[in-house]
């Protein structure tokens, strides 16, 4: 069971470090590397769950712009395209 947590966490630092094949192409795989790489377990939601219409939101930027991350109440929200 250690040996295959530790080949996990070997593909997601690749991954991270861009030394891997692979990409994050899902939340499934999104949440397995915040749990696997740092440790902490996230929630993702759609804009249109919280943000649909939030002035903040529209005047964000988006990646990778400076400002497509930023604080908005309580959630981290990452702005990957208009």
């Amino acid at each position: 069971m250690i040996h295959q947590h530790k080949k996990k966490n070997k593909r997601y630092l690749n991954i991270l470090t861009g030394t891997s094949k692979s990409a994050i192409t899902s939340q499934a795989k999104l949440k397995l590397f915040y749990k696997n790489i740092l440790g902490q377990k996230i929630n993702i939601v759609d804009k249109d769950e919280c943000l649909n219409g939030n002035p903040e939101y529209i005047e964000m930027p988006s990646y990778p712009n400076d400002g497509y991350c930023k604080m908005i109440g309580d959630k981290v929200v990452v702005k990957l395209q208009e």
